[in-house]
């Protein structure tokens, strides 16, 4: 009997140890091995050895129960299965843990439920205390293959620190997954284990539930110290305080945290608040990088599609404008806290509703409205994944990507990142030539990425600046070193500074038009000044900007403005393609005739009225062919300063010297000059035309000017009592009267002039008209 009594001990401690409860229905009922108490009556186990519900005629709840005392330390394992798509009029609930046998009456427990409006349906753990309920584990949406039947098998454990953890297999081929994680030690002791149904007639027979395991632990480890969370492991990670308009998201609020840490972090006792109302959290938990929705309790249906969802009671509603929320811990540390206004959207459209605010870089230091922006999302939001703004500010390199001189004494700089501030707005940081600091620091953007800088002494026309810029910090833990910027501050245009040197009006079929202008000074400009300008079919004058952004036009520069440059650049082949420039718009040309001119605060600078008609009189076609200036010291719009282009350079000259254009000779020792004594009327760019510069003391003189051949016979009348200012060209194309070539040889201009005082002068000048041999 000695001998026995070890070999018993040892068996029972074996019983002890692995203690379990079982139950497949292999043995064709549910009254003994073990025994089932309840509404017996409306239970069966079927042919296929399962428990199965009977059939009834009317809507009720039945619930069936067995002995356990298991509850820390313990799994639970089950099959359940309903033939029907569940909702909240048909489903089940598993009790895990309950003080009680009747399952319908106020008890104490724990249950999984199953049974939801929609074709999908989650796997959820309640608390039950009396007749009150919570849920602690909010499992996500289940996709079945086929919505009229839900099959699953079951597994849930609780470890003894009060640790529970829900798994299902959808018998999909994928095994076990997991619904979620809660720490709830509220009852830690158990009597029964059972199911409660609640179905309407025609769903009454169709509920199965098999397999029944429950056992202890093995193998436990000593409990973990359970990693309390610190500031900026859970962050607020996108919100939508304004649903209306709806793009494609619910219409009711949410927030979505995000767990940046690597721990599985537990809600319990955690806190929601604004600045009016205190929302506490359920028992639940997050995992390493999950997200999590948080929502008004009674709008969690309409987000569980997205992703895991909380639902909050009292809801802290989200001010439009802007809110202060905070996250808490249960001792009151704060986890993270987000002050936003509807400035952060940086879109006046997204800010008036329909879309979500989103975190940029969930592990930046940055904060506020620098981290912050609208979604980009086709739905307007991201509810349950990754933001759609999500990218790593470290990636992005620190710099000033943007300066601009904004008037005579402020500048503007831009920064590629947000920045620190304080360091944005210290005048020690910045320094202009000759020591000089700024007065005003601005920043202009609640990114604090950009600040106005205003210095006392205006900037002076015509010279250079250097701005030496010291250490400006970046939120991201980045700097920028010293450095320097270099700029100039141009003159301000006045009329004829900058003339109008080309057109081409009427371009070649799918060609384009094109308007060259010249420095004609020694000054430096700033083309963002000047406006190129046309006269629309009202006869109203209208103008639009050359450029927006500075570009520098020095003395003695020529530029192409054009809406195609490749095309001009095709067609004419100029010997610098660089000056030629495309404008975000141009005014448009008529092909016959028009205006261009050119306007700088609101001032008009050159002005020429062209006409197809001042072409060369031997061109029968003038498609493609452009309008050169003569010369710059005569007025655009005087009478032979616009000639056709040179043949010699395929009728255009854009970004360079005109073909036609003259060395402009001021003969101030005699009244009437010849620039030269040659022409030679073929449009081949040279010598095309010849040029009578005349010099007078007084104004009113008046001119006859005509030209005879070798013989005496008169070819032109150039000028019939035309009154001459006191200084000028004259320009003869080589012409007779009848726009004809005249013969080759030499030819005699007669000028008579008239003054004033009565007194007439008579010049006679020898010229050669010369041409090709054939």
């Amino acid at each position: 009997m000695k001998n026995i009594l070890p070999i018993l001990l040892l068996f029972f401690h074996f019983l002890t140890a692995n203690a379990q409860i079982v139950d497949n229905f292999s043995d064709g009922n549910f009254n003994s091995s073990p025994k089932w108490e309840g509404d017996t009556a409306f239970f069966k186990v079927n042919t296929a050895l399962q428990l199965q519900s009977k059939t009834a005629t009317s809507t009720q709840t039945v619930s069936l129960a067995t002995g356990n005392t298991f509850c820390l330390n313990t799994m639970w394992q089950f099959y359940v299965q309903m033939d029907f798509d569940p909702s909240t009029s048909n489903q089940m609930r598993i009790y895990l843990v309950s003080n009680k046998v009747d399952l319908k009456a106020p008890l104490n427990g724990y249950f999984i439920q199953i049974g939801e409006n929609g074709a999908s349906d989650s796997y959820d753990l309640y608390r039950q205390n009396g007749s009150s309920i919570t849920k602690i584990i909010d499992g996500p949406p289940k996709l079945r293959a086929l919505a009229s039947e839900l099959k699953a098998n079951i597994r849930i454990s609780c470890d003894n620190t009060g640790k529970w953890t829900l798994e299902t297999d959808q018998l999909d081929g994928t095994g076990f997954k997991t619904e979620g994680s809660v720490i709830d030690q509220t009852f830690t002791s158990s009597t029964y284990f059972g199911i409660n149904l609640t179905y309407t007639a025609t769903r009454s027979d169709k509920f199965y539930f098999d397999d029944l395991q429950i056992s202890m632990l093995k193998n436990i480890p000593p409990p973990k110290p359970i990693y309390q969370a610190k500031f900026g492991d859970v962050v607020f990670n996108e919100l939508f305080p304004d649903p209306s308009p709806q793009i494609d998201l619910p219409t009711t609020e949410f927030i979505e945290l995000y767990n940046t840490s690597d721990s599985l972090l537990f809600f319990d006792g955690w806190q929601l608040s604004d600045a009016s109302s205190i929302a506490n959290f359920p028992a639940d938990s997050i995992r390493p990088k999950e997200y999590v929705i948080l929502c008004a309790r009674a709008d969690t249906a309409e987000f569980k599609r997205f992703g895991k969802t909380i639902g909050l009671s009292p809801w802290p509603s989200l001010n439009n404008a802007g809110d202060l929320l905070t996250l808490k811990r249960k001792d009151g540390t704060i986890i993270d806290r987000v002050n936003y206004t509807d400035s952060w959207y940086r879109d006046v459209n997204k800010k008036a509703g329909g879309y979500t605010l989103e975190l940029i870089d969930s592990k930046s230091p940055c904060t506020g409205a620098r981290n912050w922006i609208a979604s980009n999302d086709i739905s307007g939001g991201t509810p349950g994944k990754i933001n759609s703004a999500s990218q790593s500010l470290d990636t992005i390199q620190f710099r000033i990507d943007k300066f601009t001189r904004i008037d005579n004494v402020s500048i503007n700089l831009h920064f590629s990142l947000p920045t620190d501030s304080s360091s944005l707005v210290n005048s020690q940081n910045y320094q202009l030539t000759e020591l000089v600091r700024p007065i005003t620091l601005i920043p202009t953007t609640s990114l604090f990425d950009e600040v106005v800088l205003t210095f006392a002494k205006p900037f002076e026309a015509g010279k250079n600046y250097e701005l030496s810029i010291n250490t400006i910090a970046a939120c991201k833990n980045q700097t920028i070193p010293f450095q320097k910027l270099s700029f100039f501050i141009p003159y301000s245009i006045q009329p004829n500074e900058i003339l109008i040197n080309e057109i081409l009006f009427n371009p070649r079929p799918n060609g384009a038009d094109f308007v060259e202008i010249y420095n004609n000074s020694f000054k430096t400009f700033d083309l963002a000044q000047l406006e190129l300008g046309s006269i629309n079919s009202k006869d109203s004058l209208y103008s639009k900007p050359i450029c927006s952004s500075s570009i520098l036009f020095k003395p003695g520069e020529y530029l192409a403005i054009t809406l195609d440059p490749e095309n001009i650049k095709t067609e004419y082949q100029p010997k610098n393609p660089d000056p030629i420039i495309k404008p975000a718009s141009m005014p448009t040309y008529n092909d016959d005739k028009g205006v261009v001119f050119l306007k700088s605060q609101g001032q008009i600078i050159d002005r020429f009225d062209y006409n197809e008609k001042m072409h060369f009189a031997l061109i029968h076609n003038p498609e493609g062919v452009s309008l050169e200036r003569v010369s710059f010291n005569r007025p655009a719009n005087d009478n032979g300063n616009f000639h056709s282009a040179s043949s010699a350079v395929g009728y255009a000259t854009p970004g360079y010297k005109n073909s036609q254009s003259m060395n402009d000779i001021d003969e101030t020792s005699q009244e009437i000059t010849l620039a030269q004594s040659i022409i030679s009327p073929d449009n081949d760019g040279i010598d095309d035309f010849i040029t009578l510069n005349y010099h007078f003391d007084k104004p009113g003189t008046m001119a006859n000017i005509t030209i005879y051949d070798a013989k005496g016979r008169l070819v032109r009348k150039l000028s019939n009592n035309e009154l001459l200012g006191t200084e000028g060209s004259i320009i003869w194309d080589g012409l007779n009267d009848k726009q004809q070539p005249i013969t080759i040889g030499p030819h005699m201009i007669n000028i008579e002039v008239f003054k004033t005082d009565g007194n007439v002068s008579k010049f006679r000048k020898v010229c050669l008209v010369a041409g090709k041999l054939n």
